[in-house]
């Protein structure tokens, strides 16, 4: 399998997931629709579920443009004492990496909203009626 297929099979399985998240989150808000107290809570512990994973969507961001930056000064500092660089294939290899889990955390990240989404507007109804 080329390398492009597997990306494209990565990003499709987190959509596959995501679009799996969102419709269990339905299903479990709308069984307990007739309830206001039990469609709160299960809303609200959405809402915290979905408020852990956004976190750790931003450590995946905030670790990747670390090692970025991080990458990119160790480079000049090498290069300025004189030094080797390395492999350059692997450092890009690893950046190619690094750039696929980012869109993947991306797509997380757009499913946790529709899933906040869904949350919010349960709760919001159960509160307001």
């Amino acid at each position: 399998m080329s390398p492009k297929w597997r990306r494209a099979l990565g990003y499709g399985w987190q959509v596959l997931i995501g679009v799996i998240s969102a419709l269990v989150t339905a299903v479990l808000l709308d069984a307990f629709a007739g309830n206001k107290f039990q469609g709160a809570v299960i809303a609200g512990l959405g809402l915290i579920y979905v408020t852990i994973r956004s976190v750790g969507v931003g450590v995946v961001m905030m670790l990747r443009n670390v090692m970025r930056g991080l990458d990119t000064d160790l480079t000049r500092v090498r290069l300025l004492l004189g030094d080797e660089v390395g492999d350059r294939e692997a450092r890009a290899r690893v950046l190619d990496t690094m750039h696929v889990e980012l869109v993947k955390a991306i797509i997380n990240g757009v499913f946790m909203a529709i899933n906040s989404f869904l949350c919010g507007a349960v709760l919001w109804n159960a509160l307001h009626k």
